[in-house]
């Protein structure tokens, strides 16, 4: 952060393409990121850098970008925003949390696994709630307010933890339910799948949702 000059009254927006839900989730895992690290101004460009040229009077740069410079930025972790591996253990073993998958219902099942963890299937006990059905793919950018509000309406109330297989789409099921719906129980599993599946001893479930 200090080496991108940022400071911590800056209002930082950030921008995906606006080209896909998976470029959606990845613009969704960087600004968790900036959020988890005390960073409060934050804004997602709903829409993306694709919605904003579609308007020809807005408008753009070319060229290198402004160099800033450096600073020292304090950097406070917020432990609450992150279920690690142990507290997501506890949630499997006790039933602690609603485990939400939000990876494609191929991956959920476990007949599909991606590069990144070393064994197919899901946390045991998971629910499922592909994040592409936040987003509206004809316009490239989130579903309305009340829309996400019935989507995400399946979620059991109490503590949540949002999982895919590298913490990516699962920002974007957090990012729907804490930041635009307002709940304050969602932690994201950011070692997700990968993290999960490289101890053998760890169960996975495979198949429908039971």
């Amino acid at each position: 952060f200090g080496g991108l000059g940022l400071k911590p009254d800056h209002h930082i927006v950030v921008v995906p393409t606006g080209a896909n839900t998976s470029d959606f989730s990845a613009a969704a895992r960087v600004y968790w990121t900036l959020r988890i690290a005390g960073h409060e101004r934050l804004s997602l460009l709903d829409g993306g850098f694709a919605g904003w040229r579609a308007d020809p009077g807005r408008p753009l740069e070319t060229g290198p970008g402004e160099t800033r410079t450096g600073t020292r930025y304090p950097v406070r972790i917020d432990a609450a925003m992150r279920a690690d591996v142990e507290q997501v253990e506890k949630a499997v073993a006790e039933g602690s949390a609603t485990l939400l998958d939000a990876r494609g219902l191929g991956s959920f099942e476990g007949r599909e696994k991606s590069p990144q963890a070393m064994r197919a299937g899901r946390l045991p006990g998971s629910k499922h709630l592909d994040q592409a059905q936040a987003y509206d793919a004809a316009r490239n950018r989130l579903k309305p307010l009340g829309e996400l509000a019935r989507v995400y309406a399946a979620v059991p109330k109490g503590e949540v933890v949002s999982f895919c297989n590298t913490g990516q789409a699962a920002a974007t099921n957090w990012f729907v339910m804490a930041e635009l719906l307002g709940r304050k129980d969602v932690r994201l599993y950011d070692g997700s799948m990968s993290e999960w599946t490289q101890d053998e001893k760890r169960p996975v479930e495979t198949g429908p949702a039971r």
